[in-house]
């Protein structure tokens, strides 16, 4: 519902019925799970917010990335009052109400204007908060496997190379066997597979067997948010390390899920990423909070964008310039 909802919403701006300002605003207009968690670090001392929100890791899945309780200081830094929590309350002008009215009778979907508005924002606010409640399950799982980890004498490191469908049939069946054994060992021989695989170049979008071995790059189509126009230091995100200092620049990510969430407790005047849809996490998070953004790139203007200093990111545009 969370895709139909932006789909209808991009085709109501590429049918002229809406504007484009009008779609940036009425998104801006929206409350996620997003704006309560950056509400909350503003309001919330540090083991109030970590009990609630704690849970959430940059890069869900990845086990040996640390979440917000394990690293708060690392990502969070000094506490500062975010200016990009605003959201404003938005309403269509009478001119694209009746549009939409007329189109809705068109089409013969048999809803009100409040109606079809509603499921719309609905189905983005929700979306988002199905997300940010999978990810504490997702994070209960990984700290079960640490304690399975620690039990066998196994690095997180170690561990985090093994097929979790290893451990779900050692559960459901009998083993007698010296578990820390077999664990290293797939462990090692998945590691090495890994380091082999990366050998490899893939496409972005794999369309059939032959592009594994022949492939011509294509021009990739960003998506620009919101119609923003903004110039700043640009600076690389990497949480494995110290988080640089994100306040007035624009930040570049590879990819970005909910456990970035941290991006938006600082003032960052921009994000670009590598990776990424019109339905990705941070593009609903950048349209919500009024944050001019450019997500999925494509890895060719990625990694010049990596070693640029200073960038203009015109979404209105669709450009993105070095200064």
């Amino acid at each position: 519902c969370g895709f139909v909802a932006i789909d209808l919403l991009n085709s109501l701006q590429n049918c002229k019925i809406i504007s484009g300002d009008e779609k940036s605003r009425f998104l801006n207009s929206l409350k996620t799970i997003s704006t309560k968690i950056a509400k909350d670090f503003n309001n919330f001392k540090k083991l109030k917010f970590i009990k609630l929100h704690g849970h959430l890791r940059p890069d869900t899945y990845e086990i040996t990335s640390d979440t917000y309780k394990d690293a708060y200081n690392r990502y969070f830094g000094k506490k500062t009052k975010s200016k990009i929590l605003k959201n404003h309350s938005f309403s269509f002008s009478r001119k694209s109400k009746n549009l939409i009215k007329k189109h809705l009778k068109k089409n013969k979907i048999n809803l009100s204007l409040n109606e079809f508005l509603r499921f719309i924002r609905e189905a983005i606010i929700f979306r988002e908060y199905s997300k940010y409640i999978f990810t504490k399950n997702v994070s209960k799982i990984l700290d079960y496997l640490k304690l399975i980890s620690k039990r066998n004498k196994i690095t997180i490191e170690e561990i985090s190379y093994i097929d979790i469908k290893t451990i779900l049939n050692m559960h459901r069946s009998l083993i007698d066997d010296d578990i820390e054994k077999i664990l290293k060992s797939e462990s090692a021989a998945n590691y090495k597979r890994y380091n082999y695989y990366k050998n490899f170049n893939l496409p972005d979008n794999v369309l059939s067997s032959d592009d594994i071995f022949c492939y011509k790059n294509q021009l990739i189509k960003s998506n620009f948010v919101t119609e923003k126009n903004t110039s700043a230091k640009c600076i690389l995100l990497n949480t494995d390390k110290s988080i640089p200092i994100c306040d007035g620049k624009i930040v570049l990510i590879e990819n970005a899920d909910p456990g970035y969430e941290f991006l938006f407790t600082k003032n960052i005047k921009g994000i670009i990423t590598k990776y990424g849809g019109v339905n990705s996490h941070m593009a609903i998070r950048c349209s919500e909070l009024n944050i001019p953004a450019a997500i999925g790139v494509g890895e060719k203007k990625f990694e010049n964008l990596k070693y640029k200093k200073y960038i203009n990111l015109n979404c209105k545009l669709n450009s993105i310039n070095f200064i």
